[in-house]
């Protein structure tokens, strides 16, 4: 098992993380996080595996990019880092 975090003094990547916010957000665990701290930017990762058939997962999915839009947000209020979601 791959230890949550590894740690640069460029980049960090954490995963199977949840991070703490200043206001409350749904999606606050994201599959992988990956912080550039020379470019200032935070990338936020989230993996869905749906097939074309499962109109109910597509739902799920325009939802949860609600939600993570959210907590990009939050992230770039309070690490001062540009937020990019893949």
């Amino acid at each position: 098992m791959p230890k949550p975090l590894y740690g640069h003094e460029v980049v960090a990547v954490s995963w199977n993380r949840a991070v703490s916010t200043d206001r409350e957000c749904e999606a606050n665990r994201p599959h992988k996080i990956i912080e550039n701290k020379e470019e200032k930017t935070c990338t936020l990762i989230d993996v869905a595996i749906s097939a074309d058939r499962n109109v109910v997962q597509k739902k799920k999915e325009c939802g949860k990019e609600v939600k993570i839009k959210e907590f990009c947000t939050e992230i770039q209020r309070m690490w001062n880092m540009k937020c990019l979601y893949r």
